[in-house]
């Protein structure tokens, strides 16, 4: 039987390079931290995220969530969908701070609108559709314009330059639009390699990656035009976006043979000025800095499976490095940082559980939240007070999503039903204890997540599984049947992502 139960969960650092806002016609005054509104890929935010997840709201969002949401003003969250829909449409939406719907804008496809958006100073947002075409709508929902004859897919966002040009590619074609959609160039050049752009903190330079004529990948620094100032190989990539410091030096994950793995320091002539080694990356995983210049990066140091969350100052020194999960995962999506410097991340476990984590900056596990089944390659977005989103999808061709799209908050949100007050887990003592033939144990979870209660003799052999399921937030009560059972001392353990329990019982029969 559940019983719910609400409860009340009541350093040092040497600055080696400030960071500071780079003002920015995207930005709007917005706080989504990456990629829809830093057009340098920081990771930053200027916001402070919660610092213990007390509240949880999850959405049914059944197309899925892709590359967002992003937010504007009044902390309203815009997204498209990840899924193709049942029927011949599919959806862009508006929501408030607390998952409601606003308004929902219909595009006249089932393929999904699941590339990344981006809002205009002026509040407007572009997104691509898969099925085809480049919208601008306004703040309220309403159509601005469509440019025809473009097709994006998974694109993780839409870069403007300062001037408020809107920079696209395909494989081999590059598409400048100004801001009311008019087009400024069509060039079919340039074999692109991914579909970002990221710009210096003047605006005057652009940085993309492109195919050599050997199908290895090269990182260009060119101007607005695409002329091109130099280029560098890099072999590989992957997915995940370069980061741009206030010093217009470059940040990336590069792949430079099998089992060769770098996170590189490029000055702006685009000569090396360190690197940083580890064996692998994931695929759409990308660097953060936070604003005393330290850098946060998950990747695999070696033949372990497990992912570790590193950070390195400016200088490429590692500060600490911290093992999120103790089962094999992949960090994919966008690490952010917040104004305290806490670090926010999704990890997906290969068993497809998903967790958001949140970290302090000398790497100390705050708090963890089970996010689902879902699949994360968008970065988290925090809003003005503090409440961090993200969301995920399945699969892109699955279209009844349940719960993907997650708030986490210190403070209540304006809801009813949906949220609950957080304690710790807790594996209580069994009772009665010694038991002759049943006993009874409690344990409490603070949080939706999967929940794993087993029995072992005192030899550690398995004897029971009592619990393996995902569980709601609450406090349970489990009775424990010994008839087939000697008598003897056991133990009880109960597992819950990075949270581990063991106690002892006694039977006397």
């Amino acid at each position: 039987m559940m019983k719910i139960l609400l409860i009340i969960f009541c350093s040092s650092f040497i600055i080696c390079q400030q960071q500071v806002k780079i003002p920015w016609p995207s930005l709007a005054d917005s706080p989504w931290p990456l990629i829809r509104g830093d057009m340098q890929g920081t990771g930053r935010s200027t916001y402070i995220g919660p610092r213990n997840a007390n509240y949880v709201i999850r959405k049914d969002m059944p197309l899925g969530v892709s590359f967002g949401p992003v937010i504007g003003y009044d902390d309203i969250l815009f997204t498209g969908s990840a899924s193709l829909n049942t029927d011949p449409f599919n959806r862009f939406y508006s929501l408030n701070f607390n998952l409601d719907t606003i308004w929902t804008f219909i595009t006249p496809s089932a393929w999904p609108n699941n590339n990344g958006s981006t809002l205009g100073a002026d509040s407007t947002i572009y997104f691509a559709s898969n099925g085809g075409g480049i919208y601008a709508i306004d703040y309220s929902g309403n159509l601005k314009w469509k440019k025809e004859g473009i097709t994006l897919g998974g694109y993780p966002f839409i870069a403007i330059a300062k001037n408020g040009n809107l920079y696209l590619s395909e494989r081999n074609r590059l598409l400048i639009l100004d801001k009311n959609g008019n087009t400024i160039k069509d060039s079919t050049v340039i074999n692109f390699a991914t579909r970002e752009f990221l710009f210096s903190v003047g605006g005057d330079t652009i940085y993309f990656i492109n195919y050599d004529d050997n199908d290895n990948k090269t990182l260009k620094a060119a101007d607005l035009n695409l002329n091109i100032f130099w280029s560098i190989d890099i072999y590989d990539t992957k997915q995940g976006i370069p980061l741009i410091d206030n010093s217009n030096k470059i940040y990336l994950y590069t792949r430079d043979g099998p089992s060769e793995c770098y996170f590189k320091c490029i000055l702006p002539d685009g000569s090396i000025a360190w690197q940083f080694p580890f064996r692998s990356f994931s695929e759409f995983s990308s660097p953060a800095i936070d604003k005393n210049g330290n850098f946060i990066i998950a990747v695999k140091r070696d033949t372990s499976v497990l992912v570790e969350v590193i950070s390195l100052d400016y200088y490429g020194n590692e500060n600490w490095s911290k093992i999120i999960r103790s089962e094999q995962s992949i960090v994919e999506g966008n690490i952010i940082t917040d104004a305290e410097r806490k670090i926010y991340l999704v990890s997906e476990g290969f068993n497809e559980e998903s967790y958001l984590h949140c970290l302090d900056s000398d790497g100390l596990m705050l708090w963890e939240v089970f996010v689902g089944d879902n699949s994360f390659i968008s970065s988290t977005a925090i809003n003005s007070n503090g409440v961090v989103y993200v969301g995920g999808f399945k699969s892109t061709t699955y279209p009844f999503h349940t719960q993907n799209l997650v708030a986490v908050s210190e403070h209540p949100l304006d809801v009813v039903t949906d949220y609950y007050f957080m304690s710790d887990f807790e594996l209580s003592q069994n009772y009665p204890n010694p038991f002759n033939s049943f006993t009874n144990i409690d344990f409490i979870v603070p949080y939706t997540s999967k929940v794993t209660i087993k029995i072992f003799d005192i030899s550690g052999k398995e004897v029971a599984v009592l619990v393996k399921e995902v569980k709601e937030a609450g406090a349970y009560s489990i009775s424990f049947n010994t008839d087939k059972l000697s008598s003897g001392i056991y133990f009880y353990s109960m597992i819950s992502g990075s949270f581990r329990s063991v106690r002892k019982m006694v039977l006397l029969k």
